[in-house]
């Protein structure tokens, strides 16, 4: 399991250091990364040092749920409806009146002409 300090990281990516912390922050929010403090010496002084890293499980597990509440809402959405045009004066030999969908009448259409 590889960490790194958000300090590191920031001069890595060159960003100001608030910036990816904010960054680092957000994804943590999101179940994205993961986040733990660890006690260093700097000088006489003892200080938590945040380390961040990427928990792959947790990862996986967060994309496959987004991905699932997406599909879930996608097929409860409403559909949208598509017009349908259907030429009255024209049958078939079994009687059927052609027709077309929206699409089909602009691929019909020509500009030029028009």
């Amino acid at each position: 399991r590889s960490s790194i300090r958000d300090e590191d990281l920031a001069s890595e990516l060159k960003l100001q250091h608030r910036m990816v912390r904010g960054i680092l922050s957000r994804l943590e929010r999101d179940h994205l990364v993961r986040s733990y403090e660890r006690k260093e010496q700097r000088g006489y002084k003892e200080v938590q040092q945040q380390y961040w890293r990427i928990d792959y499980k947790q990862l996986l597990d967060t994309s496959r749920l987004r991905i699932h509440r997406m599909k879930e809402s996608l097929q409860h959405a409403p559909t949208e409806k598509v017009t349908i045009y259907v030429c009255g004066e024209c049958e078939d030999a079994e009687g059927n009146h052609p027709s077309w969908d929206e699409f089909e009448v602009q691929g019909m259409i020509d500009m030029d002409t028009m």
